[in-house]
């Protein structure tokens, strides 16, 4: 999320269509709220060792960790980051959940192409990018 944020904030920036956004950008307090908001959604990731600590914790034992590499679809990831595009680019016309009114209709509709814009700028051509997945088993 953090790239697509970081391009879609060069384009409201730089292109004229999206200036109505840029009150936001120049508002340093506004813009960490978003921020706030967008770690609650998409929890940033931490070492592995916090998530096994944690299984420990909760009174698991680690049984064995492995990582692989799947990939994604681009489509779907756009599909998935446009269902939840207040917690990708909430700025985008405000959030109920931080300045107390939802976006209007045609800021959400900013929202999704800035979201399949950031995505095309990411993996220009690429149907899917790779992506790395830890598993871990555990008993009780």
């Amino acid at each position: 999320m953090a790239k697509v944020n970081e391009i879609a904030e060069e384009v409201v920036r730089t292109e004229p269509a999206f200036g109505q956004y840029r009150d936001a950008l120049d508002d340093p307090a506004r813009m960490d709220q978003h921020r706030r908001l967008r770690d609650k959604i998409f929890v940033p990731v931490r070492p592995l060792d916090f998530y096994l600590d944690s299984f420990e914790d909760a009174g698991f034992t680690v049984l064995h960790t492995y990582e692989a590499t799947i990939h994604a679809g681009v489509g779907e990831w756009q599909q998935f980051l446009g269902t939840y595009h207040d917690g990708v680019l909430s700025w985008v016309g405000g959030s109920l959940k931080v300045e107390g009114q939802p976006p209007s209709a045609d800021a959400v509709k900013d929202r999704l192409f800035l979201i399949r814009y950031g995505l095309e700028r990411l993996f220009p051509g690429q149907a899917a990018f790779p992506c790395s997945w830890t598993y871990v088993t555990c008993r009780r």
